[in-house]
């Protein structure tokens, strides 16, 4: 694990970044640094939450609830009936990783101290433990529309404490896959299962922000389950027939459509989100959401090498082995 080389507290008047949604003929790619004010920001707004959420009119994730999962630990439940293309959570921004072109090694921010005592802990830890805090928890930002090209990676620290609205890290996979089970018949069984017992989707907002739409209506009490696809499980790619290949695709197909639906349904909520994370300081939200005087964060925001595991090891059984 490598340490931070750059450990940056940014201040209360940190550059405001572009819009994401802004019109442009060639969308820059985003840097770190941006990606690291607006996590500063975004984690102010968690902290805050459901308040902020009424500021930007709605999305304060009330619908949805932690409960033990029949498919194992935990998960996310409906707390009452659901219609489909309801937005129920974000996923978390404890860490970000940004790999910028030409560059080998992914930089990170970290949203708060513990998190990088999570990613980076300071006591020693087995090479399995370390695997699985890199990647158990884990999704890409990624918006099927090319004029929006910024993609990273989200992790969350599920040590911390949940924060309603923010539990998308807690939905599982409705099926699962060994290690070893990299047989076509094995995962096309896999994308059935996982298929038939799916009823959500990640879809993006705006940077940094991932939330989850449902794709089916959902009865109250049921559990909200996603499909993480057989590389999140084998944490390789694999050499599979055409079938599988078709497989792979139908929920990849289903996100877009998603996404296009969200992206209509939610605009102003999304936009709203975006101008707010871009242009708003943090002595702003304070006063917004709490009227009281801003004061630092408890946190830190930090960028730096990511010292990701090598991802021949396995997350044990992915989210579930540790809920």
């Amino acid at each position: 694990m490598l340490p931070l080389q750059l450990s940056l507290a940014l201040p209360f008047g940190a550059p405001r970044c572009p819009p994401a949604a802004a019109s442009l003929a060639s969308p820059p790619a985003i840097t770190i640094e941006c990606l690291a004010s607006r996590q500063h920001v975004a984690s102010l707004l968690a902290r805050n939450w459901p308040r902020a959420a009424s500021l930007i009119g709605g999305l304060h994730g009330t619908a949805v609830r932690v409960a033990p999962s029949e498919v194992h630990g935990v998960g996310l439940h409906a707390a009452q009936r659901l219609e489909a293309g309801e937005w129920v959570a974000l996923h978390p921004i404890d860490r970000l990783l940004l790999r910028a072109e030409g560059e080998g090694a992914a930089r990170a921010c970290l949203a708060e101290e513990e998190d990088e005592e999570y990613f980076r802990p300071t006591q020693p830890v087995s090479a399995d433990e370390m695997a699985y805090r890199q990647i158990a928890y884990r999704r890409t930002y990624l918006h099927p529309n090319p004029s929006r090209p910024d993609t990273f990676v989200l992790d969350a620290n599920p040590t911390k404490p949940d924060v309603a609205g923010w539990v998308g890290h807690r939905i599982n996979d409705g099926a699962s896959l060994a290690p070893h089970a990299t047989s076509d018949d094995t995962l096309l069984a896999y994308y059935a299962e996982s298929g038939r017992r799916r009823n959500v989707c990640a879809v993006t907002l705006c940077v940094p922000l991932l939330g989850f739409v449902t794709t089916r209506p959902v009865e109250e009490g049921e559990e909200l389950l996603a499909t993480y696809g057989h590389a999140y499980w084998l944490q390789r790619e694999v050499a599979c027939g055409e079938a599988v290949v078709q497989a792979v695709q139908t929920p990849a197909r289903e996100a877009v459509l998603w996404q296009v639906a969200t992206d209509k349904k939610y605009a102003k909520q999304i936009m709203a989100l975006d101008r707010f994370i871009s242009r708003t300081s943090a002595e702003e939200i304070y006063e917004q959401t709490s009227g009281s005087p801003p004061s630092p964060p408890p946190g830190a925001v930090g960028f730096g090498p990511s010292g990701e595991s090598p991802r021949k090891k396995g997350p044990r059984g992915g989210k579930k082995s540790r809920k």
